[in-house]
């Protein structure tokens, strides 16, 4: 009975990852550098160290703290740098 436990909360951990992926997995095309820094704000919190826009490349960076975090920051629409510490 517990293998069968630990294969549906695998099952369910796996479906909402892929969920939440799906949610993140927003146009890497965003052109507008307040709307992508206002979604990567909601979604890293203190993982988003901080941003700034690029007027080089017209688009944002975001300093976040660990790869995930980049992961999700350049499906947003942001160019990602590691930094080793936040706020």
């Amino acid at each position: 009975m517990s293998r069968r436990i630990l294969i549906l909360c695998c099952t369910a951990v796996l479906a909402s990852c892929a969920f939440l992926g799906a949610q993140l997995a927003v146009d890497h095309h965003e052109t507008d550098p307040a709307a992508v820094r206002q979604r990567l704000h909601a979604t890293l919190g203190d993982r988003l160290a901080s941003s700034y826009y690029d007027p080089g490349t017209r688009r944002l960076v975001a300093n976040v703290t660990d790869e995930h975090a980049a992961r999700v920051a350049w499906r947003t629409g942001a160019d990602p740098r590691l930094v080793q510490r936040g706020r």
